[in-house]
């Protein structure tokens, strides 16, 4: 997450601490509810008419996010999904390389594995190919 206080982040500011990576913003159409908490940064963002544009998402993702971080999104299980506004979509990014690693393992303790469709772990996460992107 961008260092604090995000003074281009803090002009949107609708509630929460001051000058903090955590609260609710306002842009244009979008609302923003920042978190970054429990070994990951998390940004949901939502419209009232519509789901967010990959446009918008990358907009936020800059406001949000450093250029040299990579931010995802993550699609789960249906037994993990949690959905309260239907035109919400949300960004993550682990704070730590050993974070992915503790969740899968909380996910084995409850029985649930982090499928990967047998492929060896990769290390730390790479970048997609250029011509991908």
């Amino acid at each position: 997450m961008r260092h604090e206080p995000n003074v281009r982040l803090e002009q949107l500011r609708v509630a929460g601490p001051l000058n903090s990576n955590s609260g609710m913003f306002a842009g244009g159409q979008l609302q923003i509810i920042v978190s970054d908490g429990m070994g990951w940064d998390h940004v949901s963002v939502s419209r009232k008419d519509r789901p967010p544009t990959w446009a918008e998402m990358d907009q936020v993702k800059r406001l949000c996010f450093r250029d040299d971080e990579i931010v995802m999104q993550l699609h789960v299980t249906d037994g993990r999904k949690v959905n309260v506004h239907p035109n919400c979509l949300h960004l993550w990014r682990p704070q730590t390389l050993e974070e992915i690693a503790a969740v899968r393992g909380r996910w084995a303790a409850e029985g649930e594995a982090w499928t990967d469709g047998g492929l060896p772990p990769p290390g730390m996460i790479p970048l997609p190919p250029k011509e991908c992107v």
